[in-house]
């Protein structure tokens, strides 16, 4: 990806419960969401500023729990890319250095203060980790949630061939053009970004249960490459989430915002 958070560890269930969504009506935005989709009618504010970055398909409303768990003493932007929600699709490129490039001018032309909490869930997770090395001295604290590890598709379609081939033909099928675009720039420019151990605080969540799709073995791809992002970060522990599969902010929402905040602390 840049196109899990394809986070590649999660494309497969993501994908199926897209299809399965295909048949439900969405339900109207949360109006605390309604910043991501209209950053013009976005007021700046002297709180405390969260960004939060979902992964491949999915929009602002997934994180609509951790944002209630947060509550109003915290501002939040969740920010939908181009191709989501009412935002128009773009011809850019998507590897996740454009990806963070545009959150970035987002951020400035909304006059939102730095420096900021950045969360990426997914595939969201890389482009989380590419604005927290093009633009460091923005970033207060970094979050990864269960975010897609560098070398994760090389190792599924290696070590899991069939759920390779079960997903590219999903992704043909059921991918909007924006999300294949998205999952195929996914690692793109992550290695040209510095390596120095970051000046700020990094966390990285990992889940703990296996994926309807996939399983165990593709739990246990994810949390073996997860430990790239400690090496790239210059930080020592990663932290599995108790109860909890990819969806992190959905299934352990409080535990997500205990973290959020432990970084708002030290901001």
């Amino acid at each position: 990806m840049a196109p899990q958070r394809a986070n590649v560890s999660s494309h497969l269930s993501h994908a199926m419960s897209r299809l399965r969504a295909a048949v439900r009506v969405l339900a109207p935005l949360n109006l605390m969401l309604l910043a991501a989709v209209l950053p013009a009618q976005t007021a700046p504010s002297a709180k405390p500023t969260v960004v939060l970055i979902a992964g491949l398909g999915d929009d602002a409303r997934v994180w609509k729990k951790t944002i209630g768990t947060l509550g109003d003493s915290v501002r939040v932007v969740a920010y939908n890319r181009p191709g989501y929600a009412e935002r128009p699709a773009t011809d850019a490129p998507r590897d996740a250095c454009t990806v963070a490039t545009e959150l970035h001018t987002y951020l400035q032309s909304a006059s939102h203060p730095a420096p900021f909490v950045v969360v990426g869930h997914s595939i969201g997770g890389q482009y989380a980790y590419a604005y927290a090395r093009l633009f460091p001295d923005d970033v207060a604290g970094l979050v990864l949630v269960d975010a897609t590890p560098v070398g994760h598709w090389a190792s599924m379609q290696k070590e899991m061939p069939m759920a390779a081939r079960m997903l590219r033909v999903l992704k043909a099928t059921t991918f909007s053009r924006t999300m294949k675009r998205e999952f195929d720039a996914q690692e793109v420019c992550l290695d040209s970004l510095p390596t120095q151990p970051v000046a700020f605080p990094a966390r990285v969540l990992v889940r703990t249960i296996g994926e309807s799709v996939g399983g165990e073995q593709l739990l246990r791809i994810d949390t073996r490459l997860a430990a790239s992002w400690l090496q790239m970060l210059g930080t020592t522990l990663l932290e599995p989430v108790a109860r909890s599969g990819h969806y992190i902010q959905k299934e352990q929402p409080e535990y997500l915002a205990s973290v959020i905040r432990s970084l708002l602390v030290r901001r």
